[in-house]
């Protein structure tokens, strides 16, 4: 393009005329979008099929089906929405607790100074930790508890309530902690010029500030309650029952196609849910950076 034609557009338009983009991929582009093509395919392959024998006519789950039906999902016990709203009203306690603790935590770390790494390590620790053995340590922590207070706390709400927060906070620090460390300080000292106290310049200087962060944080401590067996296997009673716990109990009695209906709407529910959520709040902040 001449610079005649270059001084026109930038003339008509304010800005510079954009390259052309490429469209000839290389070999290693190819081989690589190859590879991430198969890694997603193994990952949604057992969900994919899943949803397949659900719709399955047969009493006993068959893949491929030999033809397609809806009665699996008409006839889903009531007892399974129960237990899915069990579900969700426990990731939701969680999820604001965690995000309570996780957020003033992440922002007292990244303020630190030396050792802050050391701290935020240990306060992350509960992600290296095999589940079952939290299980089992809470299920007896409480059991102590009880005993000394008479409060109950194995199957109840608050029990796995308190028992999620364990591995739902760290969660919540891994997402904001990274942003927290990026603020810049000289916002909290023109707020601190300007007359604003502390708690003022935290809620109305660093919570905007960490926004996506914390979208993103409550979104993986939501998540990580809901989905959860492990922990809650010891300490769910005959009260309360989430839906993970049920569905995992009945593949030992009745491995039937309706569990697959009820997992098959959990996965579509479960999705929707995160499209609009993407949609509306957008991919960087769901991904915890900032915007």
């Amino acid at each position: 393009m001449s610079d005649i034609d270059t001084r026109t557009l930038m003339s008509v338009s304010g800005r510079p005329p954009r390259a052309r983009r490429s469209m000839k991929l290389s070999l290693s582009d190819i081989m690589l979008r190859i590879v991430a093509a198969i890694g997603i395919l193994f990952l949604l392959l057992p969900t994919l099929i899943s949803i397949v024998v659900a719709f399955g006519p047969s009493r006993f789950p068959v893949f491929p089906p030999e033809g397609l039906t809806l009665k699996w999902f008409t006839s889903i016990d009531p007892s399974y929405g129960d237990a899915a709203l069990t579900s969700v009203i426990l990731a939701a306690w969680t999820a604001v607790i965690s995000i309570a603790v996780g957020v003033p935590a992440s922002f007292g770390l990244a303020r630190w100074g030396r050792g802050a790494n050391i701290l935020q390590t240990l306060a992350r620790a509960p992600m290296q930790v095999p589940y079952v053995v939290i299980g089992v340590m809470m299920l007896q922590f409480f059991v102590l508890i009880t005993k000394t207070t008479g409060v109950p706390f194995v199957g109840t709400i608050r029990g796995l309530v308190i028992a999620h927060c364990v591995v739902a906070v760290p969660y919540v620090i891994g997402a904001v902690y990274p942003t927290a460390c990026l603020l810049n300080t000289s916002l909290d000292d023109a707020a601190y010029g300007l007359g604003a106290s502390r708690l003022y310049t935290f809620f109305r200087v660093v919570l905007p500030s960490l926004k996506g962060s914390i979208i993103a944080g409550t979104v993986f401590a939501f998540l990580v309650s809901f989905d959860d067996v492990p922990i809650t296997l010891f300490l769910v009673g005959s009260n309360v029952q989430t839906l993970p716990v049920k569905l995992f109990a009945d593949t030992e009695f009745s491995f039937t196609p309706e569990l697959f209906a009820v997992s098959t709407l959990a996965t579509v529910v479960t999705c929707i849910l995160v499209l609009v959520l993407t949609k509306r709040v957008g991919t960087q902040r769901m991904s915890g950076a900032s915007s």
